[in-house]
């Protein structure tokens, strides 16, 4: 919708917050307060809203209660800087993007699977846009990336067999350092406006008994009454969100069980009978089991056969894993190494972020292609992926730049490190 002045906007975003907040069946108090407070912004003040009006604007939103037993932090961070942002928006042409924004927040932060504006039920999935974007993000894994909006494309329309079952269940093996956390993380932005991530770290569920800290210990046993990390009390806050289990390979095969009914029928239950829905879940798990299939050595001028390396690693996770378990697996995706020219990439995409960072705090920092030489030179690393690359550039440029005064710096590369001459 385009829109002729900033408090028409403003009127159908309060309008769409009010209709959240009356249709959800449990509204919070932040959402209410912030359709009353963009209500009661509209009418005291028609005009088009413009910097001047700030003053104004801090007091509204300073009335909304941010904090309290009532507070929702996720909510109350997006809303106050994307609020904030749309009213103290100059060009009018910039705020369709700005109500997508919105939209998204309050849908998704409250988990609202409901009616909210324009008559949909759900965010549009744009599959070229999100390949666009996540390619952008996680580089080198173009084939990865293709898989997992292709699965997404159908069940955010509506075209699979069983809606009943979670959005998508993949399971991203490979090398470590190639992307596969950044992947989870970037597809549950793409898919809720921000990082919606339910996490767990399955290395820590080696043993059996390790079940009980997802799912609860039988009634009578420590640790039946405390809920807060089960999965079904997760799922029942967030059950919009990217479900990740982190090195599902270190996991006790019994744990693996659990998932069954989740990944099959789109139902999951704990020790107390409380059964929680994933079918608006995304759900990723990573493992880097089927790695070596990558690393192992050729013989002299014998080039690696990706499709030979990746039958090698298909046939380690069978192994590995029962197949009924694997069977129930939408797509298994596999990353490739990193290359040299892609980790030039990411040298030159983190590098470029790192002085962006570095000038909120008053750092001008000035570099050339130099920089990103000493990086791959020093940071490339086929067995540790990108991480080697990160920690290289986390110690040598933001790390002496914790010592800088404010001003004007040339980064260089002298002998085995990087310095900052004053300029």
């Amino acid at each position: 919708m385009e829109y002729a002045d900033v408090s028409d906007y403003l009127r159908d975003l309060g309008e769409g917050a009010r209709q959240i907040a009356k249709r959800h069946r449990n509204p919070s108090a932040e959402l209410i307060h912030l359709a009353e407070a963009i209500v009661r912004l509209t009418e005291r003040d028609p005009q088009p809203l413009l910097a001047d009006m700030r003053p104004k604007i801090d007091a509204e939103l300073a009335t909304l209660p941010w904090s309290g037993p009532t507070a929702e932090p996720d909510l109350s961070e997006d809303l106050q800087n994307f609020i904030m942002f749309a009213l103290m928006a100059r060009d009018i042409t910039e705020l369709p993007q700005i109500a997508e924004q919105v939209r998204r927040t309050l849908v998704f932060t409250n988990d609202v699977p409901i009616q909210a504006f324009a008559g949909t039920d759900a965010l549009p999935f744009d599959g070229h846009a999100a390949i666009r974007d996540l390619n952008a993000e996680v580089l080198g894994q173009d084939a990865a990336v293709e898989l997992v909006v292709n699965r997404l494309m159908m069940t955010r329309r509506g075209m699979d067999e069983q809606p009943s079952r979670p959005d998508g269940v993949f399971l991203f093996a490979g090398p470590t350092g190639t992307g596969k956390t950044q992947l989870a993380k970037a597809v549950s932005r793409s898919l809720f406006g921000h990082e919606k991530l339910i996490r767990y770290d399955m290395s820590e569920m080696s043993e059996a008994h390790t079940v009980a800290r997802m799912l609860g210990s039988p009634p009578g046993y420590m640790g039946s009454d405390s809920r807060d990390n089960w999965i079904t009390t997760r799922l029942e806050a967030a059950p919009h969100s990217v479900l990740l289990l982190d090195e599902i390979e270190k996991a006790h095969p019994s744990v693996w069980t659990t998932f069954l009914p989740a990944f099959d029928e789109g139902h999951i239950s704990d020790s107390q009978g409380t059964r929680a829905s994933p079918s608006n879940t995304v759900i990723i798990m990573t493992s880097n089991a089927g790695a070596r299939a990558y690393s192992d050595s050729l013989p002299d001028g014998q080039a690696p056969d990706p499709n030979a390396q990746m039958a090698k690693a298909q046939q380690t996770l069978r192994e590995l894993m029962p197949p009924e378990f694997l069977n129930r697996i939408d797509e298994l995706v596999f990353f490739q190494p990193l290359s040299q020219e892609v980790i030039r990439s990411i040298a030159e995409h983190r590098l470029d972020d790192a002085i962006d960072d570095l000038a909120k705090h008053d750092l001008e920092i000035y570099r050339d292609q130099s920089i990103v030489d000493f990086l791959v030179d020093e940071g490339f690393s086929q067995e540790c992926g990108a991480r080697e690359l990160l920690r290289t550039l986390e110690r040598n440029v933001r790390g002496k730049a914790a010592w800088l005064e404010p001003g004007r710096y040339k980064l260089v590369a002298r002998n085995d490190s990087l310095e900052y001459e004053p300029l």
